[in-house]
């Protein structure tokens, strides 16, 4: 039978900017409490084509 690797609570990263799970390059600022914040290389996923 054949084992699949699950990634772990721990390993999944979550985009603070816009919510979803991070696949592939990250980047994440460390804060004053020292906790990671993460979002996507180069914050791909704030830019929108529609601006206000």
């Amino acid at each position: 039978m054949k084992q699949e690797n699950w990634a772990r609570a721990e390993d999944v990263k979550i985009c603070n900017i816009c919510g979803k799970m991070i696949i592939g390059e990250y980047d994440y600022t460390l804060t004053k409490r020292k906790s990671k914040i993460y979002f996507h290389k180069g914050m791909k996923c704030g830019r929108s084509t529609e601006k206000a």
